[in-house]
C-alpha cells in the first residue's frame, strides 16, 4: 500500500529492486531479482518515488517480502516484514528512515508463538495519543468442514469454513512507546502494565482455527480528530456459515470494535 512521506514523496513496496539491480549491473552480474527464501518469487521490498512517479529508489534490501508501509509522526516508516530465515517464519513490525538508514525492530520479533498457531502483525497504523493498532492474524488456519448444528446427524450437511486467510484476524492496540515485545519493556518505559498489547475488540476473535462468531477484522485506519478520538475505520467480514448442500445460513453473528 503506498503512503505519502512528509516531503511529498511516496513510499511503496515493489519487486523492482532498482538499487539491487543497479549494483548488479555495475559489477557485471546479470540483473536478476533477489528471490524470497524459497526461491519462488522476487522479494517485495520498500521503495520511494517522487509524487509524479519518477526517481524510484529502493531503500530496503530484505530477502523477505515487506508489507503495509505507513509513516509515523516522527517521520519514520513503519512496516511489516515476513521473515523465513532458518526456522523462523514470522511477521514483525520494523521501522526505517525514508532514506533507507536507521533500520530497526519496532515490535513483535519474539511475540508470535501462541498455542496451536503462529501469529503475525500486519497493517499497523499509529493511533492518536500514542501507540499503534495492528491486525493480529494467523497464517496457518486450515480449511475445515464442520457438522451443521441444525442437522448434526447428516454427514453430508457440513459447514464449509474456509479459514485459510492471511490478513484478517483480531485488532490489537500495541503500546509501542513502552514495549518492544508483548512482555518486554523498553528501557525508557514508564508503563505500570505487564503486557504491551491488548485486544481492540470487545469480543474474542480466535486465531487457532476455531470459528470466530463475531467475524474478522482487517485494515485499520484510525480517525484523527481535533481534541482526541478513539474511532477506527476497519474492514470487517461478518461471520456467516452456510449449509454446504443448500446454502442455508445457519449461523450469522456480528461484532464491534473499541479502542
Amino acid at each position: 500500500d503506498p503512503h505519502y512521506l512528509p516531503d511529498g514523496r511516496i513510499v511503496f513496496v515493489s519487486d523492482r529492486q532498482t538499487s539491487a539491480r543497479g549494483l548488479q549491473a555495475i559489477t557485471g552480474i546479470s540483473t536478476l531479482p533477489t528471490l524470497d527464501e524459497e526461491n519462488r518469487d522476487p522479494a517485495y521490498v520498500l521503495h520511494t518515488m517522487d509524487a509524479n512517479g519518477t526517481n524510484i529508489k529502493q531503500i530496503s534490501f530484505a530477502q523477505s517480502h515487506e508489507f503495509n508501509p505507513t509513516v509515523l509522526l516522527n517521520g519514520k516508516i513503519l512496516f511489516s516484514r515476513w521473515e523465513r530465515t532458518g526456522n523462523r517464519n514470522t511477521f514483525s513490525l520494523y521501522t526505517i528512515n525514508p532514506d533507507g538508514t536507521g533500520f530497526d525492530v519496532y515490535y513483535g520479533a519474539h511475540s508470535h508463538t501462541q498455542p496451536n498457531t503462529e501469529r503475525a502483525f500486519v497493517d499497523a497504523k499509529e493511533i492518536q495519543g500514542g501507540g499503534v493498532i495492528s491486525t493480529l492474524t494467523s497464517y496457518n488456519r486450515p480449511r475445515t468442514l464442520l457438522p451443521d448444528p441444525l442437522d448434526p446427524n447428516n454427514p453430508d450437511a457440513n459447514l464449509d469454513r474456509n479459514e485459510n486467510h492471511f490478513n484478517d484476524g483480531e485488532m490489537v492496540i500495541i503500546d509501542s512507546e513502552n514495549f518492544v515485545e508483548i512482555d518486554q519493556k523498553r528501557i525508557t518505559s514508564t508503563s505500570p502494565n505487564n503486557q504491551g498489547q491488548r485486544s481492540a475488540t470487545n469480543n474474542e476473535v480466535p486465531l487457532d482455527g476455531n470459528i470466530s462468531q463475531v467475524g474478522r477484522f482487517y485494515s485499520p485506519h484510525p480517525i484523527w480528530e481535533e481534541g482526541g478520538g478513539n474511532r477506527v475505520l476497519v474492514a470487517w467480514s461478518v461471520c456467516k456459515m452456510t449449509n454446504s448442500i443448500d446454502d442455508r445460513i445457519v449461523v450469522e453473528r456480528i461484532g464491534t470494535i473499541l479502542i
